[in-house]
């Protein structure tokens, strides 16, 4: 709208120069205010992600659950679960009998964190593990009514060799 502005501005008399510099502010103004929600993005999946980690590791059904959106999807890295389990219900089910053993002992890390995201969209994939086991995990995250949802969780472990 601005830049259309200043174009008017500028064949009707006013000065093309202006003109130009009106779009060049403009643009880099857009440009810096992606930058800028491109970081946002970021720290706020990491904060996501942390909330996630937390709830994983105090055992904390509902918490875990509400990091998912409605429809979402899961791979859990049992053979108990390894099916996909899709739906809150699913999932809640699919975590209650190992939450119910309570906290996470060790508890998941939070390593090697990787973080892309879009404007709605990201991807966050990081390392839970222990001395023992990789616990590689992967989630697909949508920005819902303004917050970070899971709608696809990947989950794989992987034992050291002895």
């Amino acid at each position: 709208m601005i830049v259309l502005l200043a174009v008017n501005n500028a064949q009707s008399g006013g000065s093309l120069r202006a003109a130009r510099g009106a779009v060049a502010i403009i643009s880099m103004m857009l440009l810096a205010g992606c930058a800028m929600h491109r970081r946002d993005s970021h720290a706020d999946v990491r904060i996501f992600v942390e909330r996630f980690v937390q709830s994983v590791n105090a055992s904390k059904t509902d918490d875990f659950v509400a990091c998912f959106a409605p429809d979402a999807s899961a791979f859990f890295p049992s053979g108990a679960t390894a099916a996909r389990r899709t739906g809150l219900d699913a999932i809640r089910k699919a975590v209650q009998p190992v939450f119910a053993q309570g906290p996470r002992n060790p508890p998941a890390q939070l390593k090697d964190l990787i973080i892309t995201t879009t404007a709605d969209m990201a991807v966050a994939s990081f390392d839970a593990s222990d001395d023992v086991v990789h616990s590689r995990r992967t989630l697909v995250l949508q920005r819902m009514a303004g917050e970070w949802k899971i709608i696809h969780l990947h989950a794989s472990n992987v034992s050291e060799a002895p």
